[in-house]
């Protein structure tokens, strides 16, 4: 379930949603999972860069204060002590517990090219200090199924 990830930053484990081991393959598990476990979780992934205002280059939130970030931990020697937890999408199911169905649809559909740049800042005015790109939609999906990944992760280890 853990181990030191490719890329060498920290260590992280396999995405585990509907992990189903015996009891008995659990609890032989247990010590290399607290082990790894024992510092602070991470979920970090490149594909969320791509999602930056195209019309504002100083909007607060942008790629570069994330790179900012990662590159502070890793220079402090924060990266190598934390779990890295995989990223993922989130499923339609598990946003339709706090979205609708015509938000989901929306927030899938604002990438396409179908929108453009100019629908997408059209349809950002409604929202407060929200912009839309052509990364937009992965980045969201990502950031709601990295949540619940984190959650799956830390009720699994509860259980253990």
């Amino acid at each position: 379930v853990c181990c030191k990830n490719s890329s060498g930053r920290g260590r992280t484990h396999t995405p585990l949603l509907g992990y189903s081991r015996s009891s008995q393959q659990q609890a032989s598990q247990l010590p290399e999972i607290m082990a790894a476990t024992a510092g602070v979780g991470l979920v970090y992934d490149k594909r969320m860069l791509a999602h930056a205002n195209p019309w504002d280059p100083d909007h607060p939130e942008q790629p570069a204060r994330l790179t900012a970030i990662m590159d502070r931990l890793e220079s402090a020697g924060v990266l190598q002590r934390c779990v890295y937890i995989e990223a993922r999408e989130a499923m339609d199911h598990e946003l339709a517990s706090v979205h609708t169905k015509e938000h989901i649809n929306l927030m899938r559909d604002v990438s396409s090219k179908a929108y453009g740049k100019e629908g997408r800042k059209s349809l950002a005015r409604h929202f407060n200090s929200i912009y839309f790109n052509e990364g937009s939609s992965e980045s969201a999906l990502l950031a709601a199924g990295s949540v619940v990944e984190v959650v799956t992760f830390n009720r699994l280890l509860c259980l253990m």
